[in-house]
């Protein structure tokens, strides 16, 4: 049997790709095996036609996530900016979920390197992000406090 992501011959006993990490599944019948011949390796990567989209080990969209992520809790821990941190750190929640709707994996468990990093780009993502949505919320309490504090020292001082 084939891999149906790269072509790459698999033994009967592999549940994953050893070359692209795709997940290996169990075909149902023998109409439903995909007769791909092996791939010549000349040195270059071979080009999958009808290689399937979502298959990208989410690389790109896992380290954008862990950059919101960032973002949101850096501005999240200052007073002023909280609400700014709140929006970043909202917005990778948000990302977390269609990556995970995507059906790409949170954490370590791809074999495949790239589908590995970008699943713990993930993982930290995801906890960076809830870290930057409560110091948020709490630099956004603090800073209407603040703000409050302030209006209440303006009007005694008149």
């Amino acid at each position: 049997m084939y891999c149906m992501k790269c072509g790459t011959l698999l033994s009967d006993s592999d549940k994953f790709c050893p070359t692209c990490g795709a997940a290996v599944a169990a075909p149902e019948s023998t109409a439903s095996l995909v007769s791909v011949p092996p791939v010549e390796k000349s040195g270059e990567e071979p080009v999958i036609e009808n290689a399937d989209p979502v298959f990208d080990n989410g690389f790109s969209k896992a380290l954008t996530l862990m950059i919101f992520a960032i973002v949101g809790a850096t501005f999240g821990s200052y007073p002023y900016t909280a609400l700014i941190g709140l929006v970043f750190s909202a917005i990778a929640r948000g990302m977390v979920g269609r990556f995970r709707s995507a059906g790409y994996q949170i954490g370590p468990q791809g074999l495949h390197r790239k589908a590995r990093v970008s699943g713990i780009f993930a993982k930290v993502g995801n906890i960076v992000s809830i870290v930057g949505l409560i110091v948020s919320i709490v630099m956004s309490i603090v800073s209407l406090c603040l703000f409050i504090a302030f209006l209440v020292a303006v009007a005694q001082n008149r």
